[in-house]
């Protein structure tokens, strides 16, 4: 990782002006801090949407101008905007999908009688092969088929909602007639249809009567809470109080999780500190120390079917391309050494509770596989399991020992016209299913787009409206967005007509643990050496806490070097918080102290240490750590 930011410095400086385009922002804020760590104040900036609108047009105008040597960039610049003369494209690690790549790369050169330049840099073996399959698919002149989701009736209530809004009234036969004439909709039954306008009947939002649908009152507040289809959540903007500047925005799941006074975050490619929160705002002040970009929800690219197709032949034929560098060269041949499954093989591996499938369905089809067996061993063990996937492989870890003859069995047992089913009995465990549904209430009017998330009793909502058209949009939305059901019924077609062979092993080798260990790193951490471990555990040491009593608010401020002994002095209590000055400002502070909020971190603190002792007290000094990273 380090090496491959280091190969992104020099050619950024062999060059007048560079996009480099990575597929998250987190990874965007990850690359631009560390060029700024190792090499100081350098003509860098980032650039994506969670940006304030004036920093993004802030870097786009000063590389235009020359000022700015290079943009660290996600999407937001893929498309629509002028950025001036980059003479050379870099994309980190793998595009993805081979369309990303061929719009990203044409970015450079814009102009008449230029040629695009781009440069793929990959930081592991992983991401070497899969850009190695996606180059060559575009020197080919391959592309990827684009997928339009099919009777949508959230839009379809979109539109009807729109429309009287407008008209007052319009006849259902007509409107019906008016959509299905669109492509997306010539499917679309009138049975779906009458069944979506009397949900909305049901729920208040119009009246439907003699087949006349028409306006009721406050209609107009829903109208323009979803006038567009994009996907809304909750922001949180990022104030700089020095500057008296907005930053950016950050999610609101991350905050609720990671972010309270004291707490570092990278942003804008710097580190900043949390001085306080509201509802709205986290007002933050400039903070020269390491720390940690933030997550934002929504930037996984799934990789699709046609490029696990080239990386399987790729591997059959141990092809390495003539455009990969020659040191990258021997380790791809090593890889393709490994005997790693293709298209026509799926490995499994077992380790105690453990099975790895190498299976090449790409995102979507390991996705949706990988659902469905996780439902089946679950019946089987009568416990939960652990699952993770990527395009390549999917990850099971059960309280039993599955033998890979015993899941190969699993997997030939699936009946390929059942997988819907599968999924639909299964869905509500899906760890997408909380994010889709919810997103389908709000264009279905069920749930208010400022609706407190924390008050809602999500679970009965879900059950309230079981059998609903919302429910059943859901579940399409679902399969549409995260799953490949096309493919994975054509793949077990193919098991079934024994045209894939399966490759059983004990133990798991070495090439899935390369898997296993790019897809829980996807950002390196910061690797520090023995001397900074122990300078930092001396820091830590000389740190001076406040032991707070959540029993009977007894006080102690003291170094953590110092402290001979937790429990209170006063009442014995083992339910002590640690506090930074930070959250003794805020424990001062009556109306802070008072919010739920507040409340329940420190009784996590409190809890943390009654369970880890010193250990906690310690990693809970540490910068920007809290009680939820903490433990």
């Amino acid at each position: 990782y380090a090496g491959a930011i280091l190969h992104i410095w020099n050619l950024i400086n062999s060059h007048k002006g560079t996009l480099v385009f990575v597929n998250t922002r987190s990874v965007a804020e990850d690359i631009a801090f560390r060029l700024k760590m190792y090499f100081g104040e350098i003509p860098v900036h980032v650039h994506h949407g969670s940006l304030s609108r004036e920093a993004r047009e802030t870097a786009e105008t000063g590389f235009k101008r020359g000022d700015i040597k290079a943009l660290i960039c996600t999407s937001s610049l893929e498309l629509g905007i002028d950025i001036g003369s980059a003479d050379l494209v870099i994309q980190f690690n793998s595009p993805r999908q081979i369309n990303k790549l061929i719009q990203r790369v044409g970015r450079s050169g814009h102009w008449i009688e230029r040629t695009s330049m781009g440069e793929v840099v990959c930081s592991d073996i992983i991401e070497l092969e899969e850009a190695s399959a996606i180059v060559s698919y575009v020197l080919e002149g391959h592309l990827e088929n684009i997928a339009i989701r099919k009777n949508s009736l959230a839009t379809v209530v979109n539109q009807i909602i729109s429309e009287i809004n407008i008209k007052g009234k319009i006849d259902a036969d007509d409107f019906f007639n008016t959509v299905k004439n669109t492509y997306p909709f010539r499917h679309l039954e009138k049975d779906d249809f009458i069944q979506t306008v009397e949900f909305l009947a049901s729920t208040g939002k119009i009246w439907f009567e003699n087949n006349e649908i028409r306006r009721r009152r406050g209609i107009l507040n829903y109208y323009l809470e979803n006038i567009s289809m994009i996907p809304s959540e909750k922001n949180y903007k990022v104030i700089d109080i020095i500057n008296k500047k907005f930053i950016g925005t950050l999610d609101e799941r991350y905050v609720i999780d990671e972010i309270e006074p004291g707490s570092y975050f990278v942003i804008k490619g710097s580190t900043w500190r949390t001085i306080r929160l509201d509802s709205e705002k986290i007002f933050v002040e400039p903070f020269a120390t390491a720390a940690i970009a933030p997550k934002w929800s929504g930037e996984d690219i799934p990789v699709l079917l046609d490029v696990t197709t080239k990386v399987s032949d790729n591997r059959k034929t141990s092809l390495v391309p003539e455009f990969v560098s020659l040191g990258s060269t021997d380790r791809l041949r090593e890889w393709y050494a490994a005997n790693n499954a293709t298209m026509d093989k799926v490995v499994i591996e077992t380790r105690g509770g453990e099975n790895i499938i190498q299976i090449l369905l790409g995102t979507k089809g390991n996705f949706a596989l990988a659902e469905i067996l996780s439902m089946i061993v679950t019946s089987i063990t009568g416990e939960s399991v652990e699952m993770d996937y990527s395009p390549y492989h999917i990850y099971i870890r059960s309280s039993r020992k599955i033998l890979p003859n015993e899941m190969e069995r699993i997997i030939r047992g699936i009946d390929p016209e059942k997988v819907e089913e599968y999924v639909k009995s299964s869905a509500r465990r899906s760890r997408f299913f909380s994010g889709v549904f919810l997103y389908e209430a709000k264009k279905f009017g069920v749930i208010s787009n400022d609706a407190d998330l924390n008050r809602i009793r999500f679970e009965k909502i879900v059950d309230a409206y079981r059998e609903s058209p919302l429910f059943t949009d859901s579940i399409r939305k679902l399969m549409f967005d995260y799953m490949d059901m096309d493919t994975l019924k054509d793949y077990l077609i193919k098991i079934n007509r024994n045209e894939v062979r399966f490759d059983g092993r004990n133990g798991i080798s070495a090439g899935s643990e390369v898997f296993l260990r790019h897809y829980s790193e996807r950002v390196a951490p910061l690797k520090p050496t023995k001397t900074i471990l122990d300078t930092v555990k001396k820091r830590l040491m000389n740190e001076e806490v406040t032991l707070y009593c959540t029993s009977c608010g007894n006080v102690r401020t003291q170094k953590i070097r110092d402290i001979n002994r937790i429990k209170c002095p006063e009442c014995g209590s083992s339910l002590v918080a640690s506090l930074s000055p930070f959250e003794r400002e805020m424990l001062d502070d009556q109306k802070n102290y008072d919010s739920d909020r507040t409340r329940k971190r420190i009784s996590k603190n409190a809890h943390l240490i009654r369970e880890r002792g010193m250990q906690a007290v310690i990693v809970l000094a540490a910068r920007g750590i809290g009680p939820e990273t903490a433990s």
